[in-house]
């Protein structure tokens, strides 16, 4: 009988500490998951300010602004969301540049009058936010009062443009005729640097007939396009600007399209071929597609952001970028 009142003995002490460390590792699993989730916050903050931050770059800069003033803006904005989505944090705004090796390179003094190309935003709980580091409901049974937590994200405005998925418009521009944003250049004219061919690009290698041309003008191009690995391709010339594609030219008048840019050409007629380069953001201006004088004018666009862009192994984009984000 004393053999067993031992054993319960026993077993009542073993289960009252096998319930104390469970309890122990459920009000210490409240303060790690508090960190967990504010960390969540950091980073939500921190991606939220640096693309918002890219965005007003590119805005400010489109409206004329110098870099620094562009900075600036980018800074403030990308500060304020951050600090709407984690307050009481502190947050530490960077500009510069990635390098090849693909990791962020902040800029110093030297690089104040350089355009940044990324941003990084740092978002921490710590002795220099203005709310402190987080106080913990029970870290301090074990001497563990605070804790500090961050997070960091960086965002890149990348033109190294190879493809664009969608919506892509079959004109071929001359990179030599291509104008500053916001001025107007003729991207046909019957002067043209192909003879027999006129700017077209007959993008799968088809008949290329007119009812195609006449839907990749009006709703682009429905497949990616995009460039090969030496950083360029070459594109079938179509036939040319026929006035039957005047309608559909006509309807896109004053609206925006990605077209592509050439910087040479080889063959001539039906067996013309273009070599695309580069993609371009215009808007269409005016157009004649009969008579001896015929021409397709448009403007070139500032830089735009869109996402239907690939990015990869190309040169600059004139007038394209995509919005990167990066951790």
């Amino acid at each position: 009988m004393d053999r067993d009142r031992n054993r319960r003995g026993q077993v009542l002490v073993l289960t009252v500490s096998a319930l104390l460390v469970v309890l122990a590792v459920s009000v210490f699993a409240i303060d790690v998951g508090y960190m967990f989730h504010i960390e969540a916050r950091a980073q939500n903050a921190s991606d939220a300010a640096v693309l918002a931050a890219v965005q007003v770059l590119v805005h400010e800069r489109n409206a004329g602004e110098d870099e620094d003033d562009a900075r600036t803006a980018a800074s403030n904005e990308a500060e304020a969301i951050a600090l709407g989505n984690c307050p009481q944090a502190a947050v530490d705004i960077q500009f510069g540049r990635f390098k090849n090796d693909s990791s962020f390179e902040e800029f110093d003094d030297d690089d104040e009058d350089d355009d940044a190309t990324a941003v990084r935003a740092v978002v921490a709980r710590n002795s220099e936010a203005p709310g402190g580091p987080l106080d913990l409901f029970f870290g301090p049974v074990l001497g563990m009062h605070t804790a500090e937590v961050s997070a960091q994200a960086t965002s890149a405005i990348d033109k190294n443009i190879s493809g664009v998925r969608a919506n892509l418009a079959p004109f071929a521009v001359y990179e030599g005729s291509l104008c500053a944003p916001g001025g107007t250049m003729t991207i046909y004219d019957h002067e043209t640097r192909a003879p027999g061919a006129f700017g077209l690009l007959n993008f799968d290698g088809g008949s290329f007939g007119t009812p195609e041309a006449k839907g990749w003008i009006e709703d682009g191009y429905d497949k990616e396009f995009k460039l090969k690995d030496t950083g360029y391709r070459w594109v079938n010339g179509g036939t040319g600007f026929r006035a039957a594609l005047k309608n559909s030219i006509d309807g896109r008048l004053g609206q925006k399209m990605t077209v592509c840019v050439y910087d040479d050409i080889q063959g001539g007629g039906h067996g013309t071929e273009f070599r695309v380069m580069s993609f371009a953001r215009v808007t269409l201006i005016d157009s004649r597609l009969t008579g001896n004088n015929k021409y397709v004018t448009a403007r070139l666009e500032k830089l735009t952001n869109l996402h239907e862009l690939i990015t990869g192994n190309a040169g600059d984009a004139p007038n394209l970028c995509k919005l990167r984000l990066r951790h």
